[in-house]
Formats: C-alpha cells, structure tokens, sequence
C-alpha cells in the first residue's frame, strides 16, 4: 500500500517524480525496472527530461549493477541531449532540476511496496493511453488491441520472494490433500485434491470423461462442497438425467423418454432424496450456445468467493470449444489466422492463475483431435506417444488419461506424472447406466483371448467356468486393496 493507499493512476508530476526515484535509487524496484519500464513509455515530446533521465540511468544500472551518482547521471543525461539536438538550455535546466529531485528525496529504509505501487499504477496509464491511441485509427484495430492486450499482460511488477524453508517465524503453510469421495480420483492423486492446483482428464469421444467429472462432482457436493460446473457443449437440461442417475443411483434407461410425472414413484422418491443432499452445492452453468472468454468463470469465482461460496471445485466441460471461440473472435478478415494451440496454452495459463489466485481446484476436461487412448482395451495410454497429449498433460499439475473401455466398462485410469500417491495406473470400471466409476473389488487383468478385463483368477478360463466373478462383493469404491495392476 501506498502513503494514502492502494494508487490507481498517476496524474501528478509528483507522483511521476517519486516513481523516477523509486526505480533510480531503490534496488528492489530498479530491479524490476530495469526489465519493463521503458524509455518511450514517457511522452518523448512533453516528457523529454523523464525520457532521457531514465534512458541514461537504465542504462548505468545494467552496466554497474548499483545506483548512478547524481552527477555523473546529470553529465551525461545533458551530454546526450547536446548529442540528439537538444540543444536549448531550458531543457538541459529542467533535466539537471529533475535529477536533483530525485535524489533530494530521503527514506529508510525504502518502501518498497510504495515503489511497486507507483511502477503499477503507471502501467494502468500506459495502457489506456494506447488504448485511447487505438481508438482514433481507422484500420486495424483487431490485431492493434491483441498486440496492445499482450503488451500489458507482460508488465507485471509482482516481486517473487525468495523463500527460506527452515526459516519458521512464520507457521508453515503445507498442502494438505482433500479426499474427494470419489476413490479412483482420491488413489491417484494421492490422497485427494490440493485447493489452487489444476487437473485434466482426457480421453477419446464417448470414453466417459464427462461422467467422470459428474461422478468427482457429484461425490464433492455431498459432503457439503461447493461445485461450479461450467459446460460448453451439452447444455444442463441434457446433462441433468445423468447427474440424477449419479446422485441417486437409478438406471438412467429409467428415466429415457420420460417426464418427470411419468417416473415410477420409487425413481422420483430417489431423485427427491438425493436432491436434497446436492441442492445448493453443485451449480452448472450453460456455456452452450454462448461464452467466448475466460473472464465470466473467473467472474463466477469471484462473485461466489465474495458471498462466501468460494468453489471448491470448478469443472469446465470441456475446453476445446472455448478454444475454438477464442480463436475465432480473434482471428481478422474472416479467416482462420489465430494458432489455436498458442490459445490453448494461453488459456490454461489463465486457468492456473485463477485457481492460484483464489485457491480453487479447478478440473479441465479435453478431447484431442488425434484421439491417444482409441486404440484397444489392453493398452494403457502412453503420453509420450501423442504430442497433443503430451502438451496438455504437463500444462497441468495432474492429467489424467481414460483408456478405451472393454464391453464390460473395464479401462485403463494412467496419470501423466509420477507422484506421492499409491499407483499411477490401475483398472476402473465404467458404470454408464449410473454415470459413475468405481474399482473392481478384485484384481483385474486383460484376456486375450476373451478381449476384455477379467479377474485375475480367471484368465483363460471359458466363460461360465470362473472361479469368482469380478462383480462379486457390493462393488464399493472404499475396497482399496483390489483392482489395482
């Protein structure tokens, strides 16, 4: 904060001044300066003397690594002066006037959090003048914005601070993992969640990422978390019958082609008690038909973190299609001319920032164009054999890859990075008809001949003839101990 708070705008000359000060004679901020304040961002024409103190001093800092002296800063300020054809003594007087300010100014020790303010607060300025600039062109103002927008994003003057571990003033902040409920997602993550980390799923058209979110989703929202569901293909109305067969396990076949007053009385019993427990907790938002940015999710988080909802988990579903209008509303002259993997990056950038910023979990569907895991049953997705894989997973702290399942459900669960957690790759079972996942109680393995998962004691055995089915046993996701190769 600043000597009468946070600062907005710089509109004085003395404002100007003490931002001159700051990044002439404070090291932390000159620090900083020295890699984004840039001469031509002060108005050459009515701003000469500040354009040509800070060319000089910029460049003494990067050549001596220290504060210049006041008079070997005011020599040569002048000298180049004469040497540009400024050679009126008015503007050599208000030069030698404005370095003899700067260094009148006394304070220690500096405030540095004053100086980082003042180095913000003038970019603001910069970045409205270019957009008022941009305004009175005629031509090219698509491409001029995204060119002004980037500009501004890389003037950032946040100060990372270097971090004794051992120093323990202060209490040390650990990352604590929170179970989802969801056990498959809990086992591979290690434990659970960790707030303000993001994680991908993918897998090919139809391979049940969807109905994992809803599973990982609807698990969180009953024990009382807070769930933002933002999806961008099948709008809600759609995606509703499954989360009801997912909250209150009903066969979804009994609710097709049905409304609501034609369910038989037991399926709207379930529905209505399992309501109760979600309602409040789990909130989808329709990004259909419409939602080209990233700016109304994190309007969502904010709105719902400042009424004191903050999400424990936001779920976008899925991402290419914001990709996709992204690129397009960028791209100029009605043609496809915007790299739509450099706006894939750019937006799951975004996406880490916000769930930083506001210590959400933040979960990414995807869907590649060269579908990795289509391929058979038996074999694990590798990341290193798709570059569209490979690129999204490590843009995410966790990424995890569904297998193509075999016609009992049964796929290969593979996450991209090796962690603290139990496996990185085990054998779940789709349930499509209840819209959830779950382990098998028993160890599963792959036949070749039969071409399907089956209990490991059962391998090469004919059908009928098994020693023990793996559906044996009441199927819950808290039996750890089996269905993990």
């Amino acid at each position: 904060m600043g000597e009468n708070g946070p600062i907005r705008e710089i509109n004085s000359r003395g404002l100007l001044v003490r931002l001159l000060t700051y990044a002439v004679r404070c090291s932390k901020v000159a620090r900083l300066a020295m890699v984004q304040l840039k001469p031509t961002h002060f108005d050459e024409a009515t701003q000469l003397d500040f354009f040509m103190v800070w060319f000089v001093a910029q460049q003494l800092w990067l050549k001596n690594g220290t504060p210049p002296h006041p008079q070997h800063l005011n020599d040569l300020v002048v000298n180049l002066m004469i040497g540009e054809g400024y050679t009126d003594p008015n503007l050599h007087a208000a030069a030698t006037s404005l370095v003899s300010e700067i260094y009148a100014f006394q304070e220690d020790p500096w405030d540095v959090t004053y100086g980082i303010e003042l180095l913000d607060a003038f970019f603001q300025g910069v970045f409205r003048r270019d957009i008022i600039h941009l305004a009175q062109q005629a031509q090219g103002r698509d491409t001029s914005l995204q060119d002004i927008i980037q500009k501004h994003q890389q003037l950032s003057v946040n100060q990372t601070v270097p971090l004794d571990p051992f120093d323990l003033t202060d209490k040390p902040t650990l990352s604590k993992r929170n179970p989802t409920g969801a056990t498959y997602f809990d086992l591979i993550l290690g434990g659970g969640t960790i707030p303000s980390e993001v994680y991908g799923i993918l897998g090919p058209s139809g391979g049940g990422k969807t109905l994992m979110a809803i599973d990982i989703g609807c698990s969180m929202a009953e024990r009382g978390r807070r769930v933002e569901y933002f999806t961008y293909e099948q709008p809600p109305k759609e995606v509703r019958p499954r989360l009801f067969s997912r909250a209150g396990e009903i066969n979804i076949d009994d609710m097709k082609n049905r409304e609501w007053d034609e369910l038989p009385e037991a399926v709207r019993e379930k529905i209505s008690t399992s309501a109760e427990k979600l309602k409040g907790n789990f909130i989808m938002h329709d990004r259909s038909a419409s939602g080209n940015s990233l700016a109304d999710v994190i309007n969502v988080i904010r709105e719902s973190t400042a009424d004191g909802h903050k999400p424990d988990l936001v779920v976008i579903d899925w991402l290419w299609p914001l990709v996709l209008r992204i690129a397009s509303s960028q791209a100029t002259g009605g043609k496809r001319n915007v790299n739509e993997r450099t706006v894939l990056q750019k937006i799951t950038d975004d996406i880490k920032s916000v769930a930083s910023e506001y210590g959400t979990c933040i979960l990414v569907l995807n869907q590649l164009s060269i579908e990795m895991a289509k391929r058979r049953a038996s074999k694990k997705p590798q990341w290193f054999n798709s570059a569209e894989a490979g690129s999204f997973a490590w843009l995410m702290h966790y990424c995890i890859a569904i297998g193509t399942q075999d016609e009992q459900g049964f796929c290969w669960l593979v996450g991209s990075k090796a962690r603290a957690n139990a496996k990185t790759s085990f054998v779940v079972q789709c349930l499509g008809n209840y819209n959830r996942f779950r382990l098998p109680t028993n160890s599963m393995i792959y036949d070749d001949k039969r071409k399907e998962f089956v209990d490991s004691e059962n391998l090469n055995r004919m059908p009928g003839r098994e020693r023990r089915s793996a559906d044996e046993g009441d199927g819950s996701d808290s039996e750890l101990k089996s269905g993990l190769v």
